[in-house]
C-alpha cells in the first residue's frame, strides 16, 4: 500500500474474499512479479538508475497508470529473505539505496504534498544524526551520500523534462 505521505507498506495478507482469488494491490515485490511480455513492452521495464529498491514499485504505477491492475493471488506465499544482495539489512550499501532510491521515488514517481516531501527528507537526516550519535559513522555518511544523490538525479529528469530511465534490451 502506497499512502498519501509516500509511506510505503508491503502486502503481507490479501484482502479477498472467499470468492475472489485476486486482490488488487498497489505493488507488489520484483521478485513477485508475473507479467505478460505486453505489459512488458507497453510499460517498458524497471528505471535503470534505480536498480535497487523501489524500482519494482515503480514499475507497479507505471502498470496502474497505463490501464493495467496488479494482482496478487490470495493462495500466493513467497519466502524470500530480503536485503542479502547486499550484505544484509543494515549494510551501508542498503543504507545508502534506501536513502537515494527513495528520496528518487518520492520526488518523481509519486505527486506528493511539499510537506510529505519535506518529513521524509528530515526523518532521514534525523535518522544519520542518529546513527552517528550512535557510533554508526559509516551508516550517518552512506544515509547522507544517497539521500544527495536522490535529491541531484531528480532534480536532473525534472530539468531534463525526463521522469525515467526505463530498461531496454
Amino acid at each position: 500500500m502506497i499512502e498519501a505521505d509516500g509511506s510505503i507498506e508491503q502486502l503481507t495478507s490479501g484482502a479477498s474474499s472467499d470468492s475472489q482469488q485476486y486482490s488488487m494491490v498497489d505493488w507488489a515485490p520484483g521478485a513477485c512479479l508475473i507479467m505478460a511480455r505486453q505489459t512488458w513492452e507497453t510499460v517498458g521495464g524497471f528505471d535503470t538508475w534505480m536498480n535497487f529498491l523501489f524500482e519494482d514499485i515503480d514499475w507497479c504505477l507505471r502498470v496502474r497508470e497505463s490501464g493495467g491492475r496488479v494482482l496478487v493471488h490470495r493462495e500466493l506465499h513467497l519466502i524470500h529473505e530480503p536485503n542479502q544482495s547486499l550484505g544484509g539489512p543494515w549494510s551501508g550499501d542498503r543504507v545508502r539505496f534506501w536513502a537515494r532510491n527513495g528520496t528518487f521515488f518520492r520526488l518523481t514517481s509519486l505527486e506528493l504534498q511539499p510537506s510529505a516531501i519535506v518529513a521524509w527528507l528530515r526523518s532521514e537526516v534525523l535518522l544519520a544524526a542518529r546513527d552517528l550519535a550512535n557510533g554508526r559513522a559509516s551508516w550517518s555518511v552512506a544515509r547522507l551520500i544517497g539521500l544527495a544523490e536522490g535529491l541531484s538525479e531528480s532534480a536532473h529528469r525534472r530539468v531534463g523534462g525526463s521522469r525515467r530511465i526505463p530498461y531496454r534490451h
